[in-house]
């Protein structure tokens, strides 16, 4: 999933991944399948929006462990290259 991504390609959390998103400056997003039904339902209404492949992953403790954090990760984005 994310394993081969360096700390400087992707955006971890919800307000700084829409912040980007709605600059243009992501190529793709995660999201956790157990983050609250309306964070999860709108990240995926913003990114439908803005074309924008989303791929859900199990949990938030598994996004974050992929993006190599120490804690839980709700969304995450990849930036454009």
């Amino acid at each position: 999933m994310l394993e081969d991504l360096t700390s400087d390609s992707f955006i971890v959390g919800l307000r700084t991944s829409v912040k980007a998103i709605e600059k243009g400056d992501v190529e793709r997003a995660y999201v956790a399948a157990d983050v609250a039904p309306d964070i999860h339902d709108g990240f995926m209404e913003l990114c439908e929006e803005f074309n924008i492949p989303v791929e859900e992953v199990p949990s938030k403790s598994a996004l974050g462990k992929a993006c190599h954090i120490d804690v839980d990760a709700s969304v995450v984005v990849v930036r454009k290259r």
